[in-house]
């Protein structure tokens, strides 16, 4: 079972045409993920934000703290 996922996002505003967001999630078993994506400033005014508006996204898994993979 999954415990209760501890989603934490920061905006970082890199540059007038782009929102930098930093997020950790936190499983069972000592599972984790950590990741970043970035998302274009227009995309922002919308009431949903779809993969097209995502121009960046990268996460890291880990098991126990020792990486599982990138992608």
């Amino acid at each position: 079972m999954i415990r209760a996922a501890a989603f934490a996002l920061s905006l970082v505003g890199s540059n007038a045409h782009a929102a930098d967001y930093y997020f950790c999630w936190l499983g069972a078993n000592d599972y984790t993920m950590a990741g970043q994506m970035t998302i274009d400033t227009p995309a922002l005014n919308k009431p949903i934000v779809t993969q097209d508006d995502v121009t960046r996204f990268k996460i890291a898994g880990y098991l126990e703290g020792t990486l599982l993979g990138k992608w």
